[in-house]
């Protein structure tokens, strides 16, 4: 309950009301949402969908967002309301996310997990869950489908023995054995785990086809033993219409398939549009895949926080279905250890120059503009034009590089004798005699740089991150330091040079409070107790005299 008023028995979001609108309302702005099919002639629709020179991938880019906006306005039929649709799916992931909290607490993201229930609608709504072979087509033929029929029925006959039956316990245990001996729930998991970290790039339409379709298939499959419940099955559980006879909706699992579901969508959309022959006009605009990744930014940031669905109280909790005392204390966590678990990716550092005469000006103004060219915004959410800092965010590439690939290093280097370091947590940690260098990564999407912080004499442990488009949050504490002239805001993750794969797209959701200082126990705020020291650096360029 929330409004611009504030009223009686209100969650406070700890946010201006209008901020968050004005974020929502900016999230496709200038994106193919804008332009629905009614801004495409008639021809010009039927020569997209009929021409089979082009790509499928082509065609599908061109239609997608057409397709999806105007799948919403049909939906949104008083303008100015919200979707008739969207209160079903808010509460369904209130349910969802109760379940999860209850059953695996310390694996549980902050607030509720909407996206998935969004793709089971919209999975409805094309009808992708058919039984017939068909499912997972939607609105785009391909040829290479019939050729896919048979390779997945041979990849789906080893779950065909699982029942509804023998997946109603799921033991919460680890299994070291063969696929084959596994318990039935744990078999069907592996099979999801695989399948979902599979290889998205470099595949030919025939291979994709078949992933497309196995995906598909095997989420009707799951549907069927009962673990993922399609979207009118939610919604009659929703309203209490459905038969009594049937199952109850299992929110946990849902959840999860779904989840899993919606990575492997967008994970093969944002390889399908990173393509190089993957230009069309919609390619000119924000993409679907962006869109979405800024909606969940703007959703993590704000109504994540820990002022808003991050500090849920107990009895709200309750009626989420929480019961577990060890699931209500991880909820409860102090609010200011969360936010610090929120952004402790983040971090800022300050180099500040004592004399920076003729000789060692030019290096620093290089290095400055190598660092601009190397910026990335995957770690910022795009207000309409504004970058501002995401809480929940990966910066991982979304498909491998190729095997020849090396990170290559750029020539110029910085060497600096002190580097003042700023993170959520602690302020202030001093690196002596530091080494700063540029590294581009091999890999397909995502931010390909990184700048690495090198101690030349062991003092710390090397700080690699991706250099920031946008700010640190307002709230970040930062070092004052007169006259640095150079600060450099990163955002660090130790998986985020490795390809995305569902493992890492849940780790990056969960915020765990009390394990927040783990990889990072090794800065000392207090370190530097050199009274010479003077928080300046000298910047050369060359690499300072060994000792």
């Amino acid at each position: 309950m929330h409004n611009a008023e504030g009223t009686p028995g209100s969650i406070d979001l700890g946010y201006k009301y209008d901020e968050l609108m004005n974020a929502l309302r900016c999230s496709s702005k200038n994106s193919c949402l804008e332009k629905g099919l009614a801004d495409l002639e008639s021809e010009d629709v039927k020569r997209i969908l009929e021409n089979r020179t082009s790509g499928e991938m082509q065609r599908f880019a061109e239609l997608q967002c057409s397709f999806a906006g105007n799948r919403v306005d049909t939906e949104d039929v008083e303008k100015g309301k919200l979707p008739v649709f969207s209160d079903k799916i808010w509460v369904a992931a209130l349910k969802a996310h109760g379940a999860t909290m209850q059953l695996r607490p310390s694996e549980t993201a902050p607030c509720p997990s909407v996206l998935p229930f969004v793709v089971a609608f919209c999975a409805s709504s094309l009808r992708c869950l058919e039984e017939s072979d068909d499912a997972g087509k939607g609105y785009f033929a391909l040829p290479e489908f019939e050729n896919a029929r048979s390779r997945v029925e041979v990849e789906l006959a080893p779950l065909q023995n699982i029942t509804p039956t023998s997946v109603d316990q799921m033991s919460l245990e680890e299994y070291d054995t063969s696929f084959e001996k596994l318990p039935e729930r744990q078999r069907l998991e592996r099979f999801w785990t695989d399948m979902v970290n599979s290889q998205y790039s470099g595949l030919e339409p025939k291979d994709d086809a078949f992933q497309w379709k196995l995906q598909w298939k095997t989420a009707n499959f799951t549907s069927k033993v009962g673990l993922l419940k399609s979207w009118p099955q939610i919604a009659e559980s929703l309203s209490g219409d459905g038969d009594p006879g049937d199952k109850e909706v299992d929110w946990f699992a849902t959840r999860h398939y779904w989840e899993m579901v919606a990575f492997t969508a967008f994970a093969r959309q944002g390889v399908r549009q990173a393509l190089p022959q993957a230009s069309s006009a919609a390619e000119q605009e924000r993409t679907l895949a962006q869109v979405t990744r800024n909606l969940r930014s703007i959703w993590d940031t704000k109504l994540c926080s820990p002022g808003a669905l991050g500090g849920l109280k107990e009895e709200h909790l309750k009626r989420l279905g929480v019961t577990d005392e060890v699931s209500l204390i991880f909820a409860l966590a102090d609010k200011e250890a969360l936010g610090q678990a929120m952004w402790r990716k983040w971090m800022v550092l300050h180099i500040k120059p004592s004399d920076l005469d003729s000789v060692h000006r030019p290096n620093l103004d290089k290095f400055s503009s190598l660092l601009e060219d190397h910026t990335c915004d995957c770690m910022c959410y795009d207000q309409c034009g504004k970058l501002e800092a995401s809480a929940y965010v990966t910066c991982n590439p979304i498909s491998p590089g190729a095997p020849e690939e090396e990170i290559q290093t750029e020539a110029l280097k910085l060497f600096a004798r002190e580097v003042v370091v700023d993170k959520v947590h602690k302020s202030g940690a001093v690196y002596k005699d530091a080494e700063l260098s540029v590294q581009r990564l091999p890999g397909l999407g995502g931010c390909r740089s990184q700048l690495v912080l090198r101690s030349l004499y062991g003092a710390y442990k090397n700080i690699a991150g991706h250099i920031s488009k946008c700010e640190v949050p307002h709230f970040f504490n930062q070092s004052k330091i007169a006259g640095d002239d150079l600060k450099i805001i990163l955002w660090s993750d130790e998986d985020a040079a490795e390809p995305l794969n569902f493992q890492a797209y849940e780790k990056v959701k969960l915020v765990n409070p009390f394990y927040y200082l783990d990889s990072d126990s090794d800065i000392d705020s207090d370190f530097d107790a050199d009274s010479d020291s003077s928080n300046s650096l000298y910047i050369s360029p060359n690499p300072p005299d060994e000792h």
